[in-house]
């Protein structure tokens, strides 16, 4: 896009039992590759459907290679312990799904 904006990632749907999915923690998020935290926020409401609102739960990691990935639309107080500055592994949890 003309902003810069470029989403080259996969959305995933939970329907047809998103509300129920989302409450029983079903979806877990896991880290697509290895790589470091770079920003994480998760104490945002988990219910939020709007895309103009920046605040949600959401982790950002940096691979080896110098790409990025985010996983955004976590569920409030699911996200991994692991601090900024930490590294994850191929597979490990990093949240479960909130908003979708």
């Amino acid at each position: 896009m003309s902003s810069g904006y470029n989403h080259q990632g996969t959305d995933f749907s939970l329907w047809p039992f998103s509300w129920e999915m989302m409450d029983e923690n079903r979806v877990h998020v896991v880290a697509s590759e290895s790589a470091t935290i770079i920003q994480k926020e998760g104490g945002n409401p988990d219910e939020n459907f709007s895309l103009s609102n920046p605040f949600w739960n959401t982790i950002y990691i940096e691979h080896a290679y110098g790409s990025e990935s985010y996983f955004g639309h976590l569920k409030k107080g699911t996200l991994t312990d692991k601090l900024v500055g930490e590294s994850t592994e191929k597979g490990e949890h990093l949240g479960f799904v909130g908003s979708f």
